[in-house]
């Protein structure tokens, strides 16, 4: 189990349990917004189980890498390790890249390695 992977009785898409949601009747959504509280993001059923191959292709995951999200919340998929992603890293190509994104030339934009200086240390 990660540390991303939620109890099987939480729902995948909003992140509430079984016991809450029965409780309090909770539609399945996210909540978000600034100085209003508002969904920005709502599903028509909560998703207890795991997710499959399709729904983890579809996210971008590679299949050897499957067995380490099937418990991810839907927020944190996009975020996934850069090698467990089909896209591999996103390389920061250009000066303009730091004030941007926040990575110099060379270093990935999401997990914020440098990928070339791993594979020499390797």
């Amino acid at each position: 189990m990660s540390s991303n992977d939620l109890a099987l009785d939480v729902c995948l898409q909003c992140g509430e349990s079984r016991e809450s949601v029965k409780a309090n009747e909770y539609i399945c959504g996210i909540m978000g917004g600034g100085e209003y509280n508002e969904l920005i993001m709502d599903w028509p059923t909560h998703r207890w189980a795991d997710w499959n191959d399709r729904e983890l292709t579809a996210a971008g995951i590679k299949s050897g890498s499957f067995h380490k999200y099937r418990r991810t919340p839907i927020q944190s998929l996009p975020y996934s390790d850069c090698k467990d992603m089909v896209r591999g890293h996103i390389l920061a190509t250009k000066e303009t890249d730091y004030r941007d994104y926040g990575a110099k030339i060379g270093q990935c934009i999401d997990c914020r390695q440098y990928p070339e200086i791993a594979k020499k240390a390797d």
